[in-house]
């Protein structure tokens, strides 16, 4: 199968690529079919692109790249990866943020995903990757 991203251009993919959120994700309940596509190599980012809908695509990274300590839920499985969206404003990466309150929890084995909501005030929706007291380049301590 092929969708035309309109971020990616043309992106080949099986039935076995889609992960499938039985909700959608918070926001967007109708788009369930997604697509994780690596933003570069080596890099901790990547895509969470809907297959119905190619003009959406959602920045993600797996959050303890940043903050080492991060633990929201206990995983089913060992094959359970959690992940976070990210936001980094225009021309401003210095400022990017993790939404940490909504992980998106993903079953590596049968692609079934989920986004929950930690509502108990333990992470915030915009949590600052970098300290802006520190130069840039240096992590925030989490």
């Amino acid at each position: 199968m092929i969708i035309n991203g309109t971020r990616f251009g043309q992106i080949e993919f099986t039935e076995s690529d889609i992960i499938h959120f039985d909700e959608g994700l918070i926001g967007f309940p109708k788009l369930q079919d997604f697509l994780l596509v690596p933003h570069k190599k080596d890099s901790p980012f990547r895509w969470l692109q809907a297959v119905v809908e190619p003009s959406i695509a959602f920045l993600v990274a797996e959050p303890t790249h940043f903050v080492p300590n991060y633990h929201p839920v206990k995983a089913n499985s060992e094959e359970t990866i959690v992940l976070a969206t990210v936001t980094i404003p225009a021309g401003c990466p210095d400022d990017m943020t993790l939404n940490l309150a909504g992980p998106i929890l993903l079953d590596g084995t049968s692609k079934k995903a989920k986004q929950i909501v930690l509502d108990d005030g333990s992470y915030t929706v915009r949590h600052r990757v970098f300290d802006k007291s520190k130069p840039v380049g240096e992590k925030a301590a989490a």
